[in-house]
């Protein structure tokens, strides 16, 4: 272990420490780890650097709202003094104390007050392999057939979750699109693509193919189940794709419709590409009508704290090509849409994936920096349209370290340094506070720019914080999982 892979995680962990302490979790015997190996690191060096004089405890910092804590205002920046034949003389012992600093910074980080559940919701599916962008994704080809609606049973931070499958092949073959708790967490309500065979149809990868496909693969439908598995129904039909549902507080569910019968501005009319608006059904799948009114697309729409559906809207409208997809709201009965962040800005190009966070009264909401060519991937931002709907400022990088896979990135750092990636992409991020998510994560596929974001199998659920908290929930190695 390097010291500053060391540095890294004294630092992180004893932020964290630091914020569990004022809610409560006893942390005195991680601190104790954390002093031990670094005591062990340094007593490794032949020529220590004197560790200079620490500031006040980062816990009383953090209660009288300091928000410029610096990496060395906890003393870490000694380089230990080691020497390459040092480190390469003792590897075990290294591995030792990486890992039991590792293990601590895990537990640490799953002693967390807001983790106070055991089950979770997620999504197996293949990530978007046709077309990566938003504006069309509800084409039912473009994810490889495979996946399931998952419950997870979270033992803890040392053993692996269980995984209960709901849909078993009931459906046959074909992937997820989407899915919804509903708020008394009882029933499911998730898009699904069937598909003809445990295989891609032939030329999907190829957009020329598209408007043959749209008239020989079957569209994307609403379903719902019961989480215990029992209960599975469809609800909408017929020649329009139907996906990414959420459930409204009013009991009706509003999802994405290609019906409204628009075509892509950017279209070519041998392709048959739709756009897609928002629309909403009683809980039985009655009463189809349409909320959003837009040629451009409206997309990933998700029911907010506030009891508005916050989604994101593709508009071309005063704008550029390029950098035009803002965060909007709407209610339920279809009144009141309006833009709430980024509507005439320029970088990131795309905010999506929009969800409420607790305890904010939706004055902060989570999301992603996306790209206009590409899936909603990229860092998970929290942004508070208060600052100004059309002030950068009012974006707050969690994972500074990772940008979007097209466009440039304003905004700010998270205060507390958030979470040091170098490569990589989020999507789906889901908040447990203004602080903590889980969200789900690639390392990537070695390429960089557009299109570097898809990685059919890579994508797994982790916990993050802005103290630089990344810690794996669950990982499947055959295909991604969502949350």
């Amino acid at each position: 272990m390097s010291p500053i892979v060391a540095n890294h995680f004294f630092e992180r962990g004893r932020l964290l420490a630091a914020e569990l302490k004022l809610v409560g979790v006893e942390t005195t015997a991680f601190e104790r780890e954390f002093d031990e190996v670094e005591a062990r690191l340094a007593s490794k060096s032949e020529t220590r650097n004197p560790k200079p004089e620490r500031n006040p405890k980062p816990e009383a910092r953090i209660a009288a709202g300091d928000s410029a804590i610096r990496d060395s205002d906890f003393g870490l920046h000694s380089d230990f003094g080691f020497r390459n034949s040092d480190l390469n003389s003792d590897i075990a012992t290294l591995r030792d104390l990486y890992l039991r600093a590792r293990w601590a910074m895990r537990r640490l980080a799953f002693r967390n007050p807001l983790l106070n559940f055991d089950r979770l919701l997620i999504v197996k599916r293949f990530g978007q392999e046709t077309y990566p962008d938003v504006c069309l994704n509800h084409m039912p080809w473009v994810s490889r057939p495979g996946g399931d609606l998952c419950v997870l049973t979270l033992p803890g931070p040392e053993e692996a979750p269980l995984v209960k499958n709901l849909l078993n092949g009931r459906l046959g073959p074909g992937h997820l699109h989407g899915a919804d708790l509903r708020w008394d967490a009882k029933r499911i309500v998730f898009g699904y693509a069937k598909a003809k065979s445990d295989q891609p149809p032939e030329g999907w990868l190829d957009r020329a193919q598209s408007y043959r496909l749209r008239r020989t693969e079957e569209p994307i439908h609403i379903f719902e189940i019961g989480v215990s598995g029992r209960g599975l129904r469809q609800l909408t039909r017929g020649e329009w794709s139907d996906l990414d549902p959420t459930y409204a507080p009013n009991g009706d569910i509003v999802l994405v419709s290609e019906r409204c019968g628009t075509s892509l501005q950017c279209n070519e009319y041998d392709k048959d590409e739709t756009s897609c608006n928002l629309y909403s059904m009683r809980p039985d799948g009655s009463g189809l009508r349409r909320l959003s009114v837009s040629k451009d697309g409206d997309y990933l729409p998700h029911a907010l704290d506030d009891g508005t559906i916050g989604y994101t809207r593709w508009e071309y409208h005063e704008r550029s090509w390029a950098y035009i997809q803002s965060l909007w709201t709407v209610r339920p009965d279809g009144t009141q849409a309006d833009a709430i962040f980024k509507q005439h800005f320029v970088n990131p190009w795309s905010l999506e994936d929009v969800r409420s966070i607790p305890g904010t009264r939706n004055t902060r909401l989570v999301c992603i920096a996306a790209g206009h060519h590409t899936l909603a991937a990229g860092p998970v931002v929290v942004v508070t349209p208060g600052v100004g709907i059309n002030e950068p400022r009012g974006i707050r990088i969690v994972t500074p370290g990772v940008v979007p896979p097209e466009g440039g990135m304003d905004g700010v750092p998270a205060p507390e340094g958030g979470v040091r990636d170098q490569v990589g992409y989020y999507m789906t991020p889901w908040a447990l506070s203004e602080k903590t998510f889980l969200a789900s994560y690639s390392f990537g596929t070695g390429k960089t720019g557009l299109s570097s974001e898809i990685d059919a199998a890579g994508y797994a659920i982790y916990l993050i914080d802005v103290f630089g908290t990344k810690e794996l929930v669950y990982r499947d190695s055959t295909i991604s999982c969502f949350t």
